[in-house]
């Protein structure tokens, strides 16, 4: 078997998904494997990358990568404007202002409440449907409880968030057949339901777009306007909901 020559890659042209040259040979580490610097066409990105990378082509643009995650994100934000975009005067908000009402964030593992009277938040909540691995049932017991309360505290109106169409074809689906579910009970009990845009509240409340990072914001301004710590980021996110309909 004939000996590599580790120098005489230095020099060459990869092209394929990640352009790039490789620029020198850095010779071996404390285990044996050499390393080469690569220069990526596209960004002029200059990387550390091992032989066996480097003579199959298969060395990728951290940085190129990067980048394209970012325009990734930021045309996944345009996008989710766009799909819940409505007019700002789409709902008359004072109409519900002085009733009794309930706001949620949906969810079939765990579904966030808050409950105002006469544009006054008086309480909120997580609830907790039990372990069980059909969604189906998780919404049953969710939607049960929704509509007790609803009884309990004399509802007149729910407000709850639109479905982001973004979302995974599974999650859209669970939420779909949700929100179906409390539609019926809100016909049935005459309670008005309001439909509020995704972006609608969470822009008023200035979070930030990416979902993790809003969830910790959502939590930590529910903490400063109620002096307690929220029992999940869907009871937050339900109270600055109510908050967005009783102030925005």
């Amino acid at each position: 078997m004939a000996r590599i020559d580790y120098k005489s890659f230095v020099g060459k042209k990869y092209v394929g998904g990640y352009d790039y040259v490789v620029t020198a040979y850095n010779g071996k580490d404390d285990k044996g494997k050499h390393f080469y610097e690569v220069k990526f066409i596209k960004t002029n990105n200059v990387q550390l990358e091992p032989f066996n990378k480097v003579r199959e082509g298969k060395c990728i643009d951290l940085k190129l990568r990067k980048l394209n995650k970012a325009k990734k994100i930021k045309f996944d934000i345009i996008q989710r404007n766009k799909l819940v975009k409505q007019s700002k005067d789409s709902y008359d908000f004072t109409k519900i202002k002085n009733k009794r009402v309930l706001a949620l964030d949906l969810s079939t593992n765990s579904t966030g409440i808050a409950f105002s009277v006469g544009g006054e938040i008086k309480n909120s909540a997580t609830i907790i449907p039990g372990k069980n691995d059909d969604f189906r049932v998780r919404s049953h017991e969710i939607i049960d409880k929704i509509v007790s309360s609803i009884k309990k505290l004399k509802v007149e109106a729910v407000v709850i968030e639109g479905v982001y169409l973004g979302l995974n074809s599974k999650v859209l689906e669970c939420l779909c057949e949700l929100r179906g579910m409390l539609s019926y009970h809100c016909i049935d009990l005459n309670v008005e339901m309001v439909i509020v845009p995704t972006n609608s509240w969470k822009n008023f409340h200035m979070l930030t777009p990416n979902r993790d990072i809003s969830k910790e914001e959502s939590k930590n301004k529910f903490e400063l306007m109620t002096g307690r710590p929220a029992t999940s980021d869907d009871e937050s996110d339900a109270y600055l909901l109510l908050v967005f309909a009783l102030e925005g």
